[in-house]
């Protein structure tokens, strides 16, 4: 006959007090960095080992074994992280085992961000089974620590160590003398592969593109460069003076220095096979209408 102990009114109030908890955490960070936020344009798994103290009157051999972390960047400085939480209390003396599967959310904080090497702040809450000679419990948890992330080379992968404390809260179900209260220090290392959802080029379309005036190509020579627009107040269109089949452009507009040029569109009347052209239009080399120029 299998026994199931739940921790009841206590266990759904962490459960609750979790999930607000972590809620207020995600829109804080995002609101935290502004316009500079990173919020779920890439994804982490940090695929570890870990090695577990026992604490707080758990009488049993120390632990190890894998662990798997999911994160992705709220900001600068914040990542949310999901973790696997998975142990196995052996009794010092030997006998029956005890053992634990279940999972937890935790938010980082980096202290240093964008360096090669960067510590940070972790801090959590989770939900564990635990198992002990038929007995079954629904036991909430917490966890807080802090560790290193190394970042040497410009790819997506990198080195991390932390060390975590966990207690967990109103346990029924672990070894015998070990309390309601189990807690156990928690030490892992691995490596942290990182997949990007957003590309750099897209990123950097965010920023808008410098806005740059546009000149007719009979007012422009090959060696002139576009200059950039002034954004206050706008720029007027500047022409620079280049021959154009016998005729030099004056530099304040649209005419002829040189032969005579009738209807003043840079083409000398000898060679304008369009003498009638109306004022301030842009011309070919034949003389004839393109466009209307604009600010002329």
């Amino acid at each position: 006959m299998v026994l199931r102990v739940t921790s009841g009114a206590a266990a759904r109030r962490a459960g609750a007090s979790c999930i607000a908890a972590w809620s207020a955490f995600a829109v804080f960070s995002i609101a935290a960095d502004g316009e500079d936020r990173r919020a779920f344009d890439s994804l982490y798994i940090f695929p570890g080992v870990y090695y577990s103290a026992p604490r707080g009157g758990l009488n049993a051999r120390d632990d190890y074994g894998a662990q798997l972390t999911l994160g992705t960047p709220l900001g600068k400085y914040f990542d949310l992280e999901a973790l696997s939480e998975t142990r196995k209390w052996e009794p010092s003396a030997g006998g029956l085992r005890a053992s634990e599967r279940g999972a937890s959310l935790q938010g980082l904080f980096k202290l240093l961000p964008q360096q090669s090497l960067t510590p940070f702040l972790s801090g959590g809450a989770g939900w564990v089974q635990s198992s002990y000679n038929g007995r079954h419990a629904d036991v909430p948890l917490t966890r807080g620590g802090g560790g290193l992330i190394w970042s040497p080379l410009d790819i997506p992968l990198s080195l991390r160590g932390d060390a975590s404390y966990r207690r967990e809260y109103d346990n029924t179900a672990t070894l015998p003398g070990a309390g309601k209260y189990p807690s156990d220090w928690i030490y892992t290392l691995g490596l942290s592969y990182r997949v990007n959802f957003v590309s750099s080029d897209a990123s950097s379309a965010r920023t808008p593109p410098t806005q740059f005036s546009s000149l007719p190509p009979q007012a422009i020579s090959d060696e002139s460069a576009v200059v950039p627009a002034a954004p206050e107040p706008p720029a007027a269109i500047v022409r620079v003076a280049r021959p154009v089949r016998g005729c030099t452009v004056d530099p304040s507009g649209n005419r002829c220095l040189g032969p005579e040029d009738s209807d003043g569109d840079g083409v000398p009347d000898t060679e304008d096979r369009c003498p009638d052209t109306p004022p301030h239009a842009v011309v070919d080399a034949d003389g004839c209408y393109l466009y209307m120029q604009s600010g002329g």
